[in-house]
């Protein structure tokens, strides 16, 4: 079983905001690799460090190349800006958001999407034809709690030669360049745990490993020519093309740099991010207990939860424990969806990884896009909500739960 590996990716100190400012002097935006280089660089060693990567004993890591973007949404965009030149085999549980921006990117290109499902690796393989340039999936299905294999999806990737991106937005309980043992690409969340679980600080990165042969693929990627052709039309591709992406789609396409005074707070976050996410997980467990007995409640979900499940053994070896966003079924359907909800007891929102434990009805909101059987697929129905688990004292959570149920 793998540990709970934890890192605090602290940031060098920036100092005030002034000071911060001042190290962008000269730069224009989007800043070319986002707007908190000191704190963009250490992720990129604390990758590398991860990885075990080395140049030559005693030097410095081979160090991933890291792209900061406005947000998690943003980060996703950048990435289908990239390889919507060919064909596309993706997830079918998906966040609702994200399914509509790679939908939109890949039919505007002109490019095909397979949609599969996320735990079957074999359907990965058998929709992958000869214009397929990568497959895309989340580490942790949003909302139902699904852990993919990423082992074996690595695996097959690599022997087809497919760029495999992973969503890292849901992987609590692991550092977020823990996917890189698998995945080419990640896409991360600075929003959540990161930012400090308050929402305030909005952010995202793309993580790109430094073992895809970028060079000897460029074939596979047409989109990549508009940004790295020169005057011959020759293709002068980088070990990483994400720096180049990210100045020019965030400047002219609306996915944004990070700003500098952003980059400093998520900075200054992160060092207790490890704290705030073991005790959202360790309050989920706690509400999982309650809910799974409970008259009114026909079924849970907690990735990492009952270990007699395959999924949760996944989660267990991959995430180092359990999740910390619960799907609960509720019997009496739409009525008592609307009943938990309107009870008040908890924060009515879409946003996860907060501090404060927000719910929602996906079915009406963010998967709204889905028909009814893509959501029964996925273990969503009138009755389902989402828990986000925050950090609250248990003896407050257990209480409000209770008053919620019985609304």
């Amino acid at each position: 079983m793998r540990k709970s590996v934890i890192s605090a990716l602290v940031a060098p100190h920036m100092g005030n905001f002034d000071d911060g400012i001042a190290r962008f002097k000269g730069l224009k935006p989007p800043y070319v690799r986002g707007g908190g280089i000191p704190a963009t660089e250490y992720l990129e060693a604390q990758c590398a460090q991860y990885l075990g990567k080395w140049k030559d004993p005693g030097q410095h890591p081979v160090a991933p190349f890291v792209a900061i973007a406005a947000s998690g949404q943003a980060a996703n965009h950048l990435v289908f800006k990239a390889l919507h030149g060919g064909d596309l085999v993706s997830s079918k549980h998906l966040f609702g958001t994200t399914k509509v921006d790679l939908a939109k990117t890949f039919k505007r290109a002109g490019g095909k999407i397979a949609y599969v499902d996320p735990g079957n690796v074999q359907a990965f393989i058998d929709n992958t034809t000869s214009t397929t340039t990568a497959w895309f999936l989340e580490a942790v299905s949003n909302p139902a709690g699904r852990v993919a294999d990423l082992s074996a999806l690595s695996k097959a990737a690599r022997e087809r030669n497919i760029l495999l991106v992973v969503d890292m937005t849901l992987a609590a309980g692991m550092p977020a360049y823990f996917g890189l043992e698998y995945a080419d690409v990640l896409t991360v969340s600075l929003t959540k745990q990161a930012g400090g679980g308050d929402n305030q600080n909005v952010g995202g990165a793309v993580i790109v490993n430094p073992e895809f042969p970028w060079l000897e693929n460029t074939h596979r990627f047409p989109e990549l020519r508009e940004y790295f052709a020169d005057a011959a039309g020759n293709l002068v591709l980088p070990p990483s093309p994400f720096g180049g992406i990210v100045s020019k789609v965030s400047l002219h396409e609306g996915s944004g740099a990070l700003a500098p005074s952003v980059s400093i707070s998520i900075g200054d976050k992160l060092p207790s991010m490890d704290a705030r996410v073991q005790k959202q997980c360790a309050n989920a467990r706690m509400l999982a207990d309650i809910l799974k007995d409970h008259a009114k409640v026909k079924s849970v979900q907690l990735a990492g939860y009952a270990t007699d499940d395959t999924n949760d053994q996944l989660a267990l070896n991959q995430l180092g424990g359990n999740h910390f966003v619960l799907l609960v079924d509720l019997k009496d359907k739409s009525k008592a969806a609307g009943a938990f909800i309107n009870a008040d007891e908890f924060d009515h929102a879409v946003a996860l990884g907060q501090k404060v434990t927000a719910i929602s009805h996906p079915a009406s909101s963010t998967h709204r896009q889905y028909t009814a059987q893509e959501l029964a697929d996925m273990g969503i129905y009138e009755g389902t909500i989402r828990i986000s688990v925050g950090t609250e004292a248990p003896r407050v959570l257990r209480q409000k739960m209770l008053r919620a149920l019985e609304a």
